[in-house]
């Protein structure tokens, strides 16, 4: 089958007079077939058809698939839309038991019917053609036969030259207008015309966009060749799909030539400003858009693409590539840096950056924006490393020091929030003051993750994470059987311990098998020495027996282990007698 052509779309007619039908019953036969057929009868391949052609098809009727209706379609591709297809249905007579004829009229001059425009458009342009028939049963095709015949009916014919000139990225196709499109052609009587035709109209049609009027073409002096010049400037960015028709001195609408008519105002630019890294044009993209047209990237780039970008930085060019569009139509992108990479880092500081982008018909876009090129500030705890542990109820002065690695940029505000804790728990502050939480305290035990946050004068934020670990602490308390005592009588000493995993005085178990000692400072002294060492029971107490030996303090102390901070009892005097 050869390839078919089409013009315009064109939706399924149905009873339409392009197509109209008789039918003639055979003599009824002793027994129907057992397969369904149907062949063409008066029209064979090859054919030239003219004007309105009767259409004749041999049907033979089956006794287990028993034909209902005949369907006889006319097809071609032609020009800018898929196939035309131009449909009938003719039904069996109730007594074609066997075989019969049916006869189709094909009216091969008839105009698409629901079109709209000044010219009414041929439905079959003058060319090949295909006839296929199909037998159904119901909904169900049971036969078909097909064949390639001719349409001729004296059409003139027009030619665009730019029409057949192939796509490159340096050769877009489409006829190119901006500020004007001019378009040339050349047409001719169709052959076989009556003798003195000639050709009395070319014009452009672009379907179903009120945005462009009917262009007439104004013949040349010998009448050889066509051409228009038109105003595009209001015109939207965009490729029209179009055709050239020419009409003849005898009214004949002739085929339509499908053509392109690209309208390219360049596009508009979208570039990011705000503050950015000094390695930012590395990966820095540019968004761009032809209008709301399909232009630009995608299937539209064999149209109109980007050819060219550069960068410029306060005026200098910074860096000039050939540029290749990514993504689809109305997100079109590309790097500033095109096909190559920008390695050359930006100065710290305010700047002005422009991005030109020039396509490949010549036309160029450019955008500024103000940039600032600066790095998040450096904010570390001070003094402190990560986890640092501390005993429930401990106070601790937190304090960040924040520096400038730019040298550029400087401390705007800052927020310090304790993420393990309910409610506000958070302290902020705004330059000149820098970030600290005094006083810093957990109620319970457990991880506690503090994060201080700094932003900087140039927007961009960073922080610190400090996980501070509390612990349990204890409580421990000293009793004395006596406050005085003669020398070298034996004292007993007895102290209790309690675990507080919270400030809460009714948590507080008591502490067993922890290390106690037993420590005496001289009256007059400063230096406290361990004179017993215990360890508790399972009640948490513990005792000691000493001699009264002199006059001083004494303390019960715990030291500090996994799982908990050490603490020390009040301090109690005894008095020795002599």
């Amino acid at each position: 089958m050869p390839p078919l052509r089409s013009t315009k779309a064109l939706a399924p007619l149905l009873g339409a007079s392009l197509l109209s039908c008789a039918v003639t019953a055979s003599p009824a036969l002793a027994d129907a077939p057992a397969q369904a057929g149907v062949s063409f009868g008066n029209i064979t391949a090859g054919q030239t058809l003219t004007g309105d052609t009767q259409v004749t098809l041999n049907v033979q009727n089956s006794a287990t698939d028993p034909v209902t209706f005949i369907q006889l379609t006319a097809g071609q591709f032609i020009g800018t839309t898929p196939s035309v297809r131009l449909r009938q249905q003719i039904p069996l007579p109730a007594d074609c038991a066997t075989s019969c004829t049916v006869t189709a009229d094909l009216n091969t001059t008839a105009p698409v019917q629901g079109g709209s425009g000044p010219l009414a458009l041929p439905a079959l342009d003058d060319g090949g053609v295909v006839l296929v028939a199909l037998a159904f049963a119901g909904t169900v095709g049971v036969a078909h036969a097909d064949l390639n015949a001719l349409v001729n009916n004296h059409r003139p014919t027009t030619v665009v030259p730019v029409t057949n000139t192939p796509w490159s990225p340096s050769t877009p196709v489409g006829l190119v207008g901006d500020s004007s499109l001019t378009v040339q052609a050349t047409a001719a009587p169709g052959a076989g015309a009556p003798d003195g035709t000639t050709v009395s109209s070319v014009q452009i049609l672009v379907p179903g966009q009120p945005s462009w009027p009917t262009l007439q073409l104004t013949p040349s002096a010998d009448g050889t060749s066509w051409s228009t010049t038109a105003d595009t400037q209001a015109i939207p960015s965009g490729a029209y799909p179009a055709e050239a028709v020419a009409v003849d001195s005898n009214g004949t609408v002739g085929d339509p030539v499908p053509l392109t008519l690209v309208i390219d105002h360049a596009p508009t630019l979208n570039l990011y400003s705000g503050t950015i890294a000094p390695d930012a044009l590395a990966n820095m993209g540019v968004s761009y858009a032809y209008g709301s047209s399909t232009l630009g990237c995608g299937s539209g780039a064999q149209y109109v693409a980007p050819q060219q970008i550069s960068v410029s930085v306060d005026g200098s060019l910074w860096n000039s590539a050939p540029a290749t569009a990514t993504g689809l139509p109305q997100s079109c992108f590309l790097k500033v840096g095109g096909t190559g990479t920008i390695a050359r880092q930006l100065p710290y500081g305010q700047h002005r950056l422009t991005v030109t982008l020039t396509d490949n018909r010549g036309h160029t876009s450019t955008a500024t924006s103000a940039i600032t090129v600066a790095l998040p500030l450096n904010v570390q705890w001070a003094g402190v490393k990560s986890p640092l542990v501390v005993g429930l109820g401990t106070d601790v002065n937190l304090r960040a020091v924040v520096t400038a690695p730019d040298g550029y940029s400087k401390l705007a505000d800052w927020l310090i929030v304790d993420r393990s804790r309910a409610g506000s728990s958070s302290v902020s502050g705004t330059y000149p003051s820098t970030p600290s939480w005094p006083g810093w305290y957990s109620m319970i035990t457990g991880t506690n993750e503090v994060d201080v946050a700094v932003e900087s004068d140039n927007g961009l934020s960073s922080d610190s994470v400090l996980d501070i670990d509390v612990v349990p602490t204890t409580a421990t308390a000293l009793g004395l059987s006596t406050t005085r005592a003669r020398r070298n009588t034996v004292v007993t000493f007895s102290g209790h311990l309690d675990q507080c995993t919270s400030l809460s005085t009714s948590a507080r178990p008591a502490l067993r098998n922890a290390w106690a000692l037993l420590q005496f400072r001289p009256a007059g002294s400063s230096t406290w020495t361990t004179r017993a060492e215990a360890v508790t029971n399972v009640y948490g107490n513990v005792f000691f027996h000493e001699k009264a030996t002199a006059t001083g303090a004494w303390r019960i102390t715990t030291a500090t282990t996994t799982g908990w901070t050490g603490s020390t009892s009040t301090t109690t005097t005894l008095t020795v007698m002599p």
